[in-house]
């Protein structure tokens, strides 16, 4: 059976997902780090937020950005100072 190719919504998820964990990493921050920021348990952070990144708010986006110091929209290695 062929594969079904993803759609243009779970291509973003995934890309989103991976920004923040390339920062996260990047930044020294671990899930339990990234959960008590956003005043969440470290299993909400990893099951409902990090894999189903829809489940963001703008506010917690926001503060990974600022956390970060970058802005999760921008491509994955063109931060400044990279």
């Amino acid at each position: 059976m062929p594969k079904v190719k993803p759609s243009a919504a779970e291509i973003r998820r995934r890309e989103l997902s991976a920004r923040i964990q390339y920062q996260m990493v990047r930044s020294g921050y671990d899930n339990r780090k990234m959960a008590e920021m956003m005043n969440i348990s470290e299993k909400t952070f990893i099951t409902k937020k990090l894999h189903e990144p829809d489940g963001f708010t703008i506010s917690e986006i926001w503060n990974m950005e600022k956390a970060f110091g970058c802005k999760l929209s921008e491509p994955l290695g063109m931060e400044a100072g990279v």
